[in-house]
């Protein structure tokens, strides 16, 4: 039950950070796709507006954390899994022996 368990809860974080990674990388896109239309606009009345330069002034990569202590990132899932396994190492090493038997 505890591993079932553990698949959900491993399942669950992947499609956070999965999730968190497409909407950062659908961001860069839209920045992207605005400067180019800005650039190659004929009239220049994009380039005239103050807050679409104050965007491009203030561009701030989107990532998403938690409370800044951590980001939402695919190195969060290696993370996690390297503690989980130095867990479980330390664990069977203080095991007393008959335990096994």
């Amino acid at each position: 039950m505890s591993l079932i368990w553990l698949l959900i809860s491993s399942l669950t974080v992947w499609v956070v950070v999965f999730h968190c990674h497409e909407t950062g990388q659908k961001a860069k896109s839209f920045h992207k796709a605005l400067s180019r239309l800005m650039l190659n606009e004929s009239t220049n009345r994009l380039l005239r507006n103050k807050k679409l330069l104050y965007h491009f002034k203030t561009k701030r990569e989107v990532k998403f954390s938690a409370m800044g202590f951590f980001n939402f990132d695919y190195s969060l899932l290696s993370t996690m899994i390297s503690t989980a396994t130095t867990y479980i190492v330390i664990m069977v090493q203080f095991t007393p022996e008959d335990e096994f038997n």
